[in-house]
């Protein structure tokens, strides 16, 4: 007759550990996907809600809208402004007085790529427009003179909805060093954005200045035909 055992074996203990570090990837891997898609529904009603905010206010307006245009120097982008002065969403300061809340930065809307030229601090911002300068096959293929209007005519959009999935990033001066940003857009878009030191404001909309296509596409992978939009 065999003893009980009160006490595991040291092969049993591993295999318990085992199960719990599998179990444990496991899980982590699920709570990442989890975030993940939670980050994407927050994007998503955020994106919405902005695009919401500017139909009604077009509407209230005769077709016209305020749309994201380039801030010379240190401040906020007017887009921006004008939401939080009419009440529509809260003001948040942050380096170089930015006043759109963090609540809108969508998590999709990341930048996974930088190039710096020299030494210096830059500051972004994050925030949401419609597109004021469209690439072939964009819906309405519309293109605003973003330099010199406030106010767009809303009713040229055929896809309004469709124009609220770009980022601006706020820089500190218009004479900075360059950086190019390479990010990823909620609609799948892999698009760069610069300004050499020519505005405050870039925005990922396919239109860059300064940079070839050439070092665009040895510097992010890929071709300089999938660069065809960029103009130089």
């Amino acid at each position: 007759m065999k003893p009980n055992r009160n006490c595991f074996s040291l092969v049993e203990l591993f295999v318990f550990l085992g199960v719990i570090a599998v179990t444990a990837v496991f899980l982590s891997s699920v709570l990442r996907e989890a975030r993940r898609m939670a980050g994407q529904s927050l994007c998503s009603d955020n994106l919405k809600r902005l695009g919401g905010i500017t139909a009604a206010y077009a509407k209230d307006y005769d077709g016209t809208y305020f749309m994201s245009s380039p801030v010379w120097g240190k401040g906020p982008t007017q887009y921006g402004r004008f939401l939080h002065k009419n009440g529509l969403i809260p003001q948040e300061d942050g380096d170089g007085g930015e006043w759109i809340s963090g609540k809108y930065a969508c998590p999709e809307l990341v930048v996974f790529s930088k190039i710096k030229q020299n030494k210096d601090r830059i500051s972004t911002l994050h925030t949401y427009g419609i597109r004021v300068d469209s690439r072939s096959g964009d819906p309405g293929a519309y293109r605003g003179m973003y330099w010199n209007l406030n106010f767009q005519n809303f009713s040229k959009l055929k896809n309004p909805a469709a124009y609220n999935h770009y980022g601006c990033s706020l820089r500190g001066g218009s004479k900075l060093p360059v950086t190019t940003y390479y990010s990823k857009l909620v609609t799948g878009d892999r698009l760069a954005g610069i300004h050499g030191g020519k505005a405050g404001v870039w925005c990922l909309d396919g239109h860059v200045e300064g940079i070839t296509a050439v070092r665009l596409a040895e510097s992010f992978g890929g071709s300089e035909k999938a660069w065809h939009d960029i103009q130089e």
